[in-house]
């Protein structure tokens, strides 16, 4: 019947346009082309065995309902596709932050943690420390005349130094020890 049809089409035209904000463009392209389908039988269905007396009425009926049909499921698959672009992009920029936060924990030539970070870890320690539940030693360490290498060597160099001997001391560190650069070759092992 008319109204039947009509619940039908707005069901139909909704439900596609709700599903694209939760399933693949396949999907939705799967359910619009079982949707007409189930219509295209039911209308055949409905002219063949049922004494329908407009025929072609049926069949115009049919062309709107595919056209709207085939209308929707366009703007469900852009909702789809921009939903997908959308996640996309977040995780992104999650990564981006990731790093961010990465990079700001960190010192950029050795890899270490840097002074902000390492001033954090110790106050963090202290309060441990302050209940009874943690112990902790410091060790500063100066590499002895560093300004030497630079000089003599270059800055390059002088890097270089600095990275092999951040790379030691996380290899000679426990898992739970902290390594951190606070400038110049001047760093600070919390064990």
């Amino acid at each position: 019947t008319g109204p039947l049809r009509l619940v039908l089409l707005v069901a139909t035209l909704l439900g596609l346009n709700f599903a694209a904000l939760h399933l693949q463009r396949v999907q939705l392209r799967l359910i619009a082309v079982l949707t007409w389908m189930i219509f295209s039988i039911s209308l055949v269905a409905r002219v063949r065995y049922v004494d329908v007396a407009d025929a072609a009425g049926e069949f115009t009926i049919w062309s709107y309902y595919s056209i709207l049909l085939l209308l929707a499921l366009l703007v469900a698959d852009q909702v789809a596709r921009l939903r997908q672009d959308l996640i996309g992009r977040s995780e992104q920029l999650e990564q981006a932050l990731s790093r961010v936060r990465d990079m700001a924990m960190r010192d950029d030539l050795t890899g270490l943690y840097n002074r902000r970070q390492l001033m954090e870890y110790l106050n963090r320690q202290k309060a441990l420390a302050d209940r009874g539940s943690l112990a902790f030693a410091l060790c500063y360490v100066d590499l002895d005349h560093f300004k030497r290498v630079n000089d003599y060597f270059g800055h390059k160099q002088g890097d270089e130094v600095l990275k092999a001997f951040a790379e030691i001391a996380r290899k000679v560190v426990r898992e739970g020890d902290f390594v951190a650069r606070i400038g110049g070759e001047e760093f600070v092992l919390v064990l």
